[in-house]
C-alpha cells in the first residue's frame, strides 16, 4: 500500500480527500483518509486570542473505485 502525509491544518482533511480520489485505484481496491488536528497541545488554553482555535477533531473517509462515478470514486 501506500502513505503519505498531508500537513495543512484544519484543510488536511479536504486535501487528503481530493487527493486520493485523483490517486489511481485499481478496482475492488479502496483509499482510507484519516485526518486529526490538535492543537491542545501545542496553544494555551487561557490565551483568549487562541480560544477560537482550542478545538481538537478528527476524521475519516473510505473511498472505493466506482467506474459508474464521474470521478472514478465514490
Amino acid at each position: 500500500g501506500n502513505a503519505f502525509d498531508v500537513r495543512a491544518g484544519g484543510a488536511a482533511a479536504i486535501l487528503g480527500w481530493a487527493a486520493a480520489a485523483r490517486w489511481p485505484v485499481e478496482a475492488g481496491r479502496c483509499a482510507l483518509v484519516v485526518a486529526a488536528e490538535t492543537p491542545s497541545a501545542y496553544l494555551s488554553a487561557e490565551d483568549p486570542a487562541n480560544a477560537l482555535l482550542f478545538g481538537d477533531g478528527a476524521a475519516a473517509i473510505v473511498l472505493q473505485h466506482d467506474p459508474r462515478s464521474l470521478g472514478g470514486m465514490a
